[in-house]
């Protein structure tokens, strides 16, 4: 309604969407006798188990174009970069901190080096909806996506599916990945703080986390209470995935993609060159240091 606190409170960040994962068409899933894998290295054998039964089927449907985010490389990164800790030692502005082309980031770039031989053959040139087609129709096994595509999910998907984490190495943690999407703030020139201080304490209070899990099919309110109720069997799939791992946020668009060059895009033609001209991990590290290098203060005193 038109009261004083709605006038005055201003939307700022709140609420977030499972932005990245796996979902997986269990039917296939069992054809080929594969489970859900608890680490990376389980995932990559699970991926040549499959190409070997199945030389037609796509492992996984995700494209790698010049033009669109990869939902694959922010699947990963988290889990080789170490999580919001390992954000934190590539922001540093002491000079401790680790560069854009040390081991950690190579090793991003890495991982998806080793996921080409299981990706779409045009997979450089195909967008994201032609990889939603391949694994709707049944011929990609995986899709590297998020509870952003819930409703189509559902709707769309004729067969038996669900979700997984994108586990990390054995010796690390994995990470499920978020976009802050939705927020309530309060303005600081309002007259009512009080009564808007009330009203956001009442927003992260576990009946209305839940309360607003159950009306918000794939978002998720990000505070310290995590919600348990989900709109439905299909949205529990991904809240148990919420409740189950710590998050993460998107990396390439965190600070360092404030300026030009921009991580985002060196990071996007990046991805696209590892299909198709074969740029190494090693090269595409080096090129997003040297971009970051030329204004953002970390990239230029980092030590490791």
């Amino acid at each position: 309604g038109d009261t004083p606190m709605s006038r005055e409170v201003l939307l700022r960040v709140e609420q977030g969407d499972l932005k990245f994962t796996f979902v997986y068409n269990m039917d296939l899933f069992d054809k080929y006798g594969v489970s859900v894998p608890e680490t990376w290295e389980e995932f990559l054998t699970m991926l040549d188990d499959i190409a070997t039964q199945d030389p037609l089927i796509i492992p996984v449907a995700n494209a790698l174009n010049e033009r669109e985010d990869s939902e694959m490389f922010m699947s990963i990164a988290a889990n080789f970069l170490g999580g919001p800790e390992g954000r934190a030692l590539l922001m540093r502005r002491d000079g401790a901190g680790f560069c854009y082309n040390s081991s950690r980031v190579i090793s991003t770039f890495q991982a998806v080096e080793r996921l080409k031989p299981y990706l779409p053959d045009d997979a450089a040139t195909i967008n994201s909806q032609k990889s939603k087609e391949l694994f709707f129709n049944e011929q990609a096994v995986m899709l590297f996506g998020g509870s952003w595509d819930l409703q189509k999910v559902s709707s769309e998907a004729s067969f038996n599916w669900g979700v997984f984490a994108v586990p990390a190495s054995a010796t690390r943690q994995t990470y499920v990945i978020f976009q802050p999407d939705i927020g309530i703030g309060i303005n600081k020139d309002s007259p009512y703080q009080e009564e808007a201080q009330q009203f956001l304490e009442w927003l992260t209070m576990k009946p209305t986390v839940d309360l607003t899990a159950r009306n918000l099919k794939g978002f998720y309110p990000l505070n310290n209470n995590k919600p348990s109720d989900a709109s439905g069997e299909d949205d529990q799939k991904f809240l148990d995935l919420v409740n189950q791992y710590p998050g993460d946020i998107r990396w390439m668009f965190v600070e360092i993609s404030d300026q030009v060059p921009r991580a985002d895009k060196i990071i996007i033609s990046n991805l696209h060159d590892m299909v198709a001209n074969d740029l190494s991990s090693v090269e595409a590290a080096r090129r997003l240091q040297e971009g970051l290098g030329q204004w953002y203060e970390p990239a230029q005193i980092c030590k490791r």
